[in-house]
């Protein structure tokens, strides 16, 4: 099954999903334009766009089932910041967790979350990150993606390292910067954007940690 995102006559954004051989099913509950991200092997949908729910412009979660038309469903909000500009579900893994991002402060502060049973709920930030975004799940319930650090490098916005999440099985949430775990003080970890249910990450490494000096890397889990 594929999920992606279609445009209609309206020039209206909708997410889809097809089985190749049938037809293209509309996803989309909304007039919003709304994009799918991810779908997992019991064919759950996630997905984002941008609505007007809150009485302005803010981005807006939902859920999908794959090859059931208009079956999106949208995803509750964390509003728990000032300013507060909506939330994209990035991905879902096939115990039915979801992942995301909220953006808040005018949109310029991000933090990932995470959908348990439908809450969401924070990422913790480590100690002196002022923000986060979340990009990836596995089967293991392990979260990848990055935070960002000030930095006083007048060229530079941020300091950027990746960071891996764990969701234990009672709930609890711990996590790794994982630059803190390379046996090495000569490349940085600037980013993660997938990994594998094995554990293997994606994401983009270089001599410092900014993200414009980095190159695509692999990251293999020491056994």
């Amino acid at each position: 099954m594929i999920v992606g995102t279609s445009i209609n006559g309206s020039n209206q954004l909708k997410p889809f999903s097809w089985n190749p051989g049938t037809n293209i099913v509309d996803l989309s509950s909304s007039n919003a334009s709304m994009f799918a991200r991810d779908i997992n092997n019991s064919g759950l949908v996630v997905g984002y766009g941008w609505d007007h729910h809150l009485g302005y412009p803010s981005q807006r979660s939902f859920i999908a089932q794959a090859g059931a038309p208009n079956s999106m469903t949208f995803l509750p909000d964390l509003i728990d910041e000032s300013y507060y500009l909506g939330v994209w579900a990035e991905a879902v893994n096939d115990r039915g967790i979801i992942i995301g991002t909220k953006t808040f402060n005018g949109g310029s502060q991000f933090r990932g979350i995470i959908w348990k049973n439908g809450v969401p709920l924070n990422l913790p930030l480590p100690a002196g990150a002022i923000s986060s975004k979340a990009w990836d799940i596995n089967i293991r319930n392990e979260i990848v993606g990055v935070v960002y650090y000030p930095t006083e490098d007048p060229a530079f916005d941020f300091i950027r390292k990746a960071i891996r999440w764990k969701l234990g099985p009672s709930g609890t949430i711990t996590f790794d910067v994982l630059n803190d775990l390379l046996s090495t003080s000569n490349l940085n970890v600037t980013l993660a954007s997938k990994i594998s249910d094995n554990g293997v990450m994606l994401g983009m490494c270089g001599p410092v940690p900014y993200i414009n000096f980095s190159e695509i890397c692999a990251l293999y889990p020491i056994q």
